[in-house]
Order: C-alpha cells, then structure tokens, then sequence
C-alpha cells in the first residue's frame, strides 16, 4: 500500500470503523502494521545516510556544518 493510503488508514476517524466486522479490524490491524514496518524503514534509511554523510564531514571539513544540522533534525525526529 502507498504511503498516502496508509496515512489515510491511520488518520481515519473512528465514526468510519466498523468494529462489528472482524474483516475490518483485521486488515485495520494489518495496515497499522504496514505503517509501522514503513516507519522503521524509513528510519534505517535515514541512519545509514547520516552515517554517510557523517563519513563525508570528515573528509571535507565545509560539510561539517551541514551534516550537524542533519544529524540534530533526524535525532529530534527519530527520537520523539
């Protein structure tokens, strides 16, 4: 599923749910989980380019600057 579906199954009010069908608490179950598995791997996807950018900030002094302000935005994204 796209991440724009799947930003719709978690955004969907609870008047939509309907909890009297087991289908749909399964497959709600299973977007939510979708969701979550796309969020860890967005964020290993963004570890490993901080990692590479770190790499590049130690080979190249001017990118120092930029690379911290990386690294302090994905910290405070991926640890809130």
């Amino acid at each position: 599923m796209s991440d724009v579906m799947l930003l719709g199954v978690l955004r969907m009010p609870p008047d939509c749910w309907d909890n009297d069908s087991p289908i749909d608490v399964m497959q709600r179950h299973s977007r939510y989980c979708q969701a979550a598995n796309r969020i860890e791997e967005q964020l290993g996807i963004l570890r490993s380019a901080v990692l590479a950018m770190a790499a590049a900030a130690e080979r190249d002094p001017l990118f120092q600057r930029d690379y911290e302000k990386l690294d302090a935005a994905i910290r405070a994204i991926t640890d809130a």
